[in-house]
């Protein structure tokens, strides 16, 4: 009997350090996230304040390839034999 409740003693501490585990590594992971918009939120900020609106055909704002204009998808014609 007093095997039985040791080893229920013990499954319970390896559960509580397993929880414990797992908030940690689950912390991290928001901190690390959020330091990564705080990033983007900079870079998208830094960009706005250089660069004005380009207004499209409807005289609305065209929305812009933040990072790199260039790499944006490109259509390519249909009949044509890549």
């Amino acid at each position: 009997m007093n095997y039985l409740l040791d080893t229920c003693v013990i499954l319970e501490k390896h559960r509580e350090q397993d929880q414990n585990q797992t908030n940690i590594q689950n912390i991290n992971r928001e901190k690390k996230f959020v330091e990564t918009l705080g990033k983007r939120m900079s870079k998208i900020r830094e960009w706005l304040s250089t660069n004005d609106d380009k207004p499209g055909k409807t005289s609305k704002p065209r929305k812009s390839n933040i990072t790199d204009n260039e790499s944006a998808k490109m259509k390519l014609e249909q009949n044509s034999n890549i």
